[in-house]
C-alpha cells in the first residue's frame, strides 16, 4: 500500500475526527440511515470532505 499518494477519502475515524463526534456515533448513523454520504471501497468505508460539509450543512438550525 502507498501512503505515499493523499487521499481525497476519509476513513471513518477520520470522518468523525474531522465532524467532531465519536467513530461509533458517525458509524451508528451510517448504519441508521442518517448522516453524511458514504462510499464502499472494497468493503471499506470512506467519506469526502465535501460530502461531509454537505451534511453539515443540511443539519444547519437556527439563523438566517
Amino acid at each position: 500500500m502507498c501512503r505515499d499518494i493523499p487521499s481525497p477519502y476519509l476513513t471513518n475515524s477520520e470522518a468523525a475526527a474531522y465532524l467532531r463526534i465519536k467513530p461509533r456515533t458517525l458509524a451508528n448513523m451510517r448504519n441508521n440511515g442518517l448522516g453524511p454520504a458514504h462510499r464502499k471501497h472494497g468493503g471499506r468505508v470512506v467519506y469526502t470532505i465535501e460530502d461531509l460539509i454537505a451534511w453539515s450543512n443540511s443539519t444547519r438550525r437556527g439563523g438566517k
